[in-house]
Parts: C-alpha cells; structure tokens; sequence
C-alpha cells in the first residue's frame, strides 16, 4: 500500500508515536537554547519541530541555525551518564567490600599467629622457671609427650576457640570389587568339580566410575569428633571362556551326545554401588606450628550392591547344536569393624624458608592420613542360570552363594590444600585401600538341591579354606571443599 493513500491526520498520529531515538534534527535559537526533534514541517515564517515536550513552532527571526543528521538527546545521554555513574559507584564499593574482607582476613590471621606466638613464649617462660631435666628434653621429637605442665595432655587453656569444619567432595574411582574374585572363584570350582570343565575369566575393566563424599567435623581443645559419607558407582565388563566336556542328554528315550564344548563370552557389571559412613573420634597431639597430627579412632560401614550379567555362546564338536546361555548373579555386602590411625597438615604456607608476600596463599599445604582397618561381615550372591538350545529348547537353574569374611589392611590419602577467602579451603588428592578378606564360612544352595551341590556345600570349607579369600581393592581421587568456622 502507498504511503500517500494515508490522510494527513494518521499520519501526524504516526509521526507521534515514533520512538523518540529516532527523532535526529537540531535547531539552534539565537538565545543560546537548543531544540532536539524532529521537524516535521517549515516555510518561510517557520519551523514546525516535534521535540520531547510536544509540537512547538518557532519564528525563524528567532532562529540562529538549523542542523539536520543524528544528535544526542540531551535527556538520554544524562540518562546513560547517570547509570554509568551509577555502575562505576557499585563497582567501587564492590572492590572495596573484597579489599576490606582480605585485610580482615589478613588480619586474623596476623592475630592468630601473634596467640600463637605468645603461648609459645609464655611455654617457652614456664619452663625456664622448670627443673633442669625438663631444659635437657626441651626441642626433643618426643617434648610434646612431656609437657612443663602435665594438665595440658588432656586440656590446652591456650585452645580458646571450636570449630565446625564442613566439607564436600567429588572424584573418580577405579575399584576391584571384593565380590568379583568370589564369583570367578565359585564358578571355577563348580565348573571343575560338577562337570570337570575349566573356566577363566580375566579382572573386570573399570570404567565410568565417581564418587560424592560429605564430611562434618566439630572439635573442641584438643579433641574432635568427625562423620563421613560417600557414595560411589563403576562399571566394568570382561570376556571369559569355558571349556571341557558336555554331559549328554536324554529326550523320549533317545541320547544325544555333544563332545566337548567351547563357551564364549563376556561379563558385564552395570550396577556396582559402594556406600560408606565412618565416624571418628580424635585427638591433637600436634598443632599451632608448621605440623599438624591428629590421632584417630572410630567405626566404618560399608555397603555394596552389584549387578553382574554374563552373556555367552556355546559351541560342540559333535553335535551342531548352538546354546546361549545367561547368568545373572544380584550380589550384596555389608561389612563394618574398628578403624584407627594418623592424620596431619604440613604446613608449607607459613615455612620459613618461603617468602612472606600478600600472595603466600598460593602455598598450598600438604595433607596425609594413615590407618589400620578391621571389617568383617557377609558377603552374599543370587545367580538364576538360564539357556536357549536351538534343537533342544531351554531349561534353567537357580543357586544363592554366602560367605561370611573377616579382613584387615590399610588405608591412606594424600593431597594438597589451597587457602581461599571466605574460610574456604580447596582440597586435591588421592587416596587408596587394600584389605585382605579371608572366608570364615561358606553357604551354597542349588534349586535342583542335586546331590553334587550338597556335597560341595559342605566339603568346599574344608578342602579348599582359602579357595575365596578376596581382596578389596579401592582407589580414588578427589576434588573437595571445605568451609570452616571458628567460635
């Protein structure tokens, strides 16, 4: 449609509600004021302009000049001045919020050290007043056991302050699952003794394996007390084969013979859950200088649920005959015992031999813990067996497997912490365990309840006692932090 098929009075409408940004023209008066709008007619007489306040029409006797192009409203680059004024001001107090929280912070801790100083120096007065024995061990490894006043082993009148620590944590994990080498070991002496065949099977490869872990920790004087949790998954897969002689089978009285066997196949953990509490109760033995040491004792749990599925082909060299057999094994634990051991911080950020700058807090400090596990529990499987014969048809068995274990080992993690404002620290490590498990006692139970299993149920304990002794295997690292606070 043609612009000229509008009356003048939709049109003046129009020109109204333009956005007033794209209004451009300038008319200078020789009073020195200025007009920004649009001009939306003139003559010889006068010029009519469409400014901010409405339609105004000046004489030109009155005018000094007129510019016509693209010129700043003088309303909206106030506007924008103002909000620039505005954003620089936020920003400023912003820089001198942060500036303000590190000297605070820098401060406290000039404090904390300046306490510590003076403890040490009133120790350091204490015992100068001591007996001579006392002077002679003094600077010792083992001064710390031997304090100028015995009442400090058990209570600090210099440890002022509790602290809540409060911490979460992130990482990868690559585990071999105690449950993994029972299974292949089952499995091996119930192929071997029921149908003198051989199988073998190699270690599942992890993969996609992660960890979430949250701790909390109040201590008071030279005693705390610390709860962990965590959750892990994995999973993991690995090939096995199986092969030996095929018993033969009867169908309407007629015997059909397969040979030897060769089974192919592969095993797959898709479901593999550790959940772990611990709760601990400590003692400083060490603190207020570059080292820290913490003596630990407490109680683990820990849970364990699995899924493992093995998916084969079996073949026979005489008989054409092709089976595809199943196993589905739904695996649990729960083992929980006694925990004890070391844990400490290096200082490395306020060593004397590294520079003091406002930067020392990328120093980071190295952290350790060390300790000896005891756990026990049962460890218990359910395995349904199923297979499809191309000529035969299919059939299937089911079978539960228990054994209950006691073990001991060791854990121990090590890592770096980074300092960060607010009362936060990043922690980043590794940690690993190794616990050795033996077999106390063994349960097996077969749905066809044949006489092979029942004997093996009960002589397997006794001629091979150390047949499922396992290893449980942990490794992680891990991505934590932690805020602490003082009181």
């Amino acid at each position: 449609m043609k612009l000229s098929s509008y009356s003048p009075g939709v049109l003046l409408v129009f020109f109204f509600f333009l956005p007033f940004s794209l209004l451009a023209d300038r008319v200078v008066l020789r009073n020195g004021q200025i007009l920004n709008g649009q001009i939306i007619n003139q003559n010889q007489t006068a010029v009519v302009i469409r400014t901010r306040n409405g339609v105004q029409t000046v004489a030109k006797a009155q005018i000094a000049r007129i510019q016509y192009g693209d010129f700043p409203d003088p309303e909206e680059e106030r506007q924008k001045q103002e909000e620039e004024r505005r954003k620089q001001e936020e920003q400023k107090r912003e820089q001198e919020r942060r500036e303000e929280q590190l000297r605070r912070q820098e401060e406290l801790r000039k404090q904390r050290e300046e306490l510590r100083r003076e403890e040490q120096e009133k120790r350091e007065n204490a015992d100068d007043a001591g007996d001579p024995m006392e002077k002679e061990n003094r600077g010792k490894w083992y001064s710390f056991l031997a304090p100028s006043n015995l009442s400090q082993l058990y209570w600090d009148p210099g440890l002022t302050e509790q602290k809540i620590k409060v911490g979460l944590g992130i990482g990868t994990v690559r585990n071999n699952w105690m449950g993994d080498r029972l299974i292949r070991s089952y499995l091996q002496t119930d192929f071997l003794f029921s149908r003198q065949n051989a199988f073998q099977q190699k270690d599942i490869e992890a993969r996609n394996g992660w960890h979430l872990t949250g701790d909390l920790e109040y201590s008071i004087n030279r005693y705390f007390i610390q709860f962990q949790a965590s959750v892990s998954r994995q999973q993991g897969e690995a090939p096995f084969v199986i092969a030996g002689p095929q018993r033969d089978i009867t169908i309407d009285q007629v015997t059909y013979n397969f040979g030897n066997m060769s089974e192919f196949g592969n095993v797959r953990n898709d479901r593999m859950r550790w959940e772990d509490q611990e709760l601990h109760v400590g003692y400083r033995i060490l603190y207020g200088g570059l080292l820290d040491l913490d003596l630990m004792l407490g109680m683990h749990r820990s849970v364990t649920l699995a899924d493992l599925d093995q998916n084969s082909l079996a073949l026979f060299d005489e008989n054409p005959d092709r089976q595809f057999k199943f196993r589905i094994f739904r695996a649990s634990s729960e083992m929980q015992g006694l925990s004890a051991g070391l844990r400490g911080i290096y200082r490395l950020s306020e060593a004397s031999y590294l520079p003091k700058s406002s930067y020392s807090f990328l120093f980071p400090d190295l952290e350790w813990s060390l300790f000896y596990r005891q756990l026990s529990g049962t460890l218990g499987t359910s395995q349904v067996r199923t297979g499809i014969s191309i000529l035969y048809g299919a059939r299937g068995q089911d079978s539960e497997l228990a054994v209950d274990y006691r073990g001991t080992g060791m854990q121990g993690a090590m890592g770096l912490v980074f300092k960060m404002p607010w009362s936060l620290s990043l922690h980043i490590g590794g940690e690993g365990s190794s616990i050795l498990m033996k077999s106390k006692e063994y349960y097996n139970r077969t749905s066809d309840n044949d006489l092979a299993g029942l004997i093996r149920a009960q002589i397997f304990p006794f001629l091979i006692p150390g047949q499922f002794t396992t290893r449980d295997i942990r490794r992680s690292t891990y991505l934590r932090l932690q805020w602490e606070y003082a009181f």
